[in-house]
């Protein structure tokens, strides 16, 4: 088949997090199915737009914002609109990673003008919101674009409902899950570190990340006598002032690190002990799938769109809130056995659920459905 796929940023600091990691491990795949697959996307912040992304061929326009202070939602690529009116319609099917941004509505509304089956994943991204711009782009085109994709792919129950409550009964018929998964790894599972134990932070610096946490927890743990430090890489987005005054409090025990390309982040999540996650509402996050798929043990909040996989199985532990994510900072600092046993489960349990592999099959079944 020839498939487009369809991503909003690409950047050199990962900015735009999973939802671009997501569809480089679809396209790396898909690829060595034998499908044609072209990955196109908005480039901000290079010095030359490149042409491979950990080592996937991709093809990027200029981005820049059109509307400020509104974060991605404002991005646009004129080149790129441009280049969809001329091409969209060779492709058998295109693949959106959707937000109600200016360059995936665009692409999107490209692929209904053009006939060609579309298919909508929105990462958790596209919810009911309170905000006037979502509302406006809404009605403009958000609202027209879920109700006549052949298939919008959702990771969670909840994520399939909010999408129902936005969309209406229409776009019932076309909604699909497909999990988040990660390729096959080579690096080892991680061993016990024989300094102080690293708790790593890998994500946006932003408050609903809720960075701060982690560091609070880190100094707390201190100062019971744990042997701990957290670890924050990833580009500020609100809260990188307050990670870089608590680093300068605490220079022993909280530090923050260059945000790393996606080719960069397994070899540095293999060098820590722990990836913690405090994040408010974080649907399927891919970072926290990358590093369990190498063994590490995890901490993620009880409304994680994974908290319940990796309770059952063992494979981390899940905070209800802040006192419990302290809490669990504080055990598994001190307990290498519960920090070898879990993420051994971790591994397993990415293996058995998440492997690439698996969605692909799915996704493929997905795209040949919308030839039907």
């Amino acid at each position: 088949m020839r498939i487009l796929h369809v991503v909003t940023l690409a950047s050199p600091d990962a900015a735009y997090g999973g939802p671009l990691r997501v569809a480089l491990n679809q396209v790396r795949e898909l690829r060595s199915r034998g499908h044609e697959v072209t990955l196109v996307a908005g480039g901000r912040g290079y010095a030359e737009l490149p042409v491979e992304i950990d080592g996937v061929g991709v093809t990027l326009f200029p981005a820049n914002y059109a509307v400020p202070r509104v974060g991605f939602a404002g991005l646009t690529s004129r080149p790129m609109r441009k280049w969809l009116r001329a091409n969209v319609g060779s492709f058998d099917v295109v693949h959106v990673h959707f937000a109600r941004d200016l360059v995936a509505l665009p692409a999107a509304r490209a692929a209904l003008k053009h006939h060609v089956p579309l298919v909508l994943q929105p990462h958790g991204m596209v919810d009911e919101s309170s905000r006037v711009s979502a509302h406006v782009l809404d009605s403009l085109a958000t609202l027209r674009v879920l109700r006549n994709a052949t298939a919008v792919l959702y990771l969670t129950a909840s994520e399939r409902e909010s999408i129902e409550v936005l969309a209406g009964e229409r776009v019932k018929s076309a909604l699909t899950a497909l999990p988040n998964g990660v390729p096959a790894v080579t690096q080892s599972v991680p061993t016990a570190s024989a300094g102080p134990v690293e708790f790593l932070f890998l994500g946006r610096l932003a408050p609903r990340k809720r960075p701060t946490w982690l560091a609070d927890a880190v100094v707390s743990a201190a100062k019971s006598g744990l042997p701990v430090v957290a670890t924050f890489i990833g580009p500020d987005e609100g809260l990188g002032p307050a990670i870089d005054t608590s680093a300068a409090q605490n220079p022993q025990l909280v530090r923050r690190e260059t945000a790393l390309a996606p080719s960069q982040t397994l070899d540095r999540m293999a060098r820590a002990d722990v990836f913690a996650l405090p994040t408010e509402r974080d649907t399927f996050p891919m970072a926290l799938l990358e590093a369990m798929s190498i063994g590490m043990p995890v901490i993620v909040m009880s409304d994680c769109g994974v908290a319940e996989a990796i309770e059952a199985a063992e494979a981390g532990l899940v905070a209800r809130d802040q006192s419990g994510f302290d809490s669990a900072v504080a055990s598994l600092a001190r307990d290498p056995e519960l920090r070898r046993t879990m993420g051994a489960a971790a591994a397993q349990l990415v293996s058995q659920n998440y492997s690439m592999r698996g969605v692909v099959d799915s996704l493929e079944d997905i795209y040949r459905g919308t030839s039907e």
